[in-house]
């Protein structure tokens, strides 16, 4: 009885001192946390064109968030040219289908490639 006497007291004692410790709305921290660093955003961009086969190849893969079937857009000077469909990819370079191509405008080396 003795033994569950003196657990009850330090547990009153422990909750007492619980209700005094600020809940994390109240916390503020000591310091200011640095501004974020800008970094520059990747320029992924079309490295070949095969127009016997109707494919692209990019220098966007799996190491860029890239899967099998994911559509992407190709533009030029704000213009949207193409939209591609990922069919093979490795960690750093993807070979993606022609799906539909302004005739006007035809796909080219160098044109920016942005996930729809």
């Amino acid at each position: 009885m003795k033994k569950m006497i003196m657990f009850l007291l330090a547990m009153a004692v422990l909750w007492s001192s619980c209700a005094n410790i600020p809940s994390d709305a109240d916390f503020k921290p000591r310091y200011a946390p640095p501004p974020p660093v800008a970094t520059a955003v990747p320029s992924f961009k079309v490295v070949s064109v095969n127009r016997e086969f109707n494919f692209v190849t990019i220098n966007e893969g799996r190491m860029d968030g890239l899967r099998v079937g994911d559509l992407l857009k190709v533009f030029s000077q704000g213009q949207e040219k193409a939209t591609i469909r990922i069919e093979k990819f490795s960690s750093r370079f993807s070979v993606a289908s022609i799906i539909e191509e302004n005739p006007v405008q035809q796909v080219v080396e160098g044109d920016e490639i942005l996930k729809v």
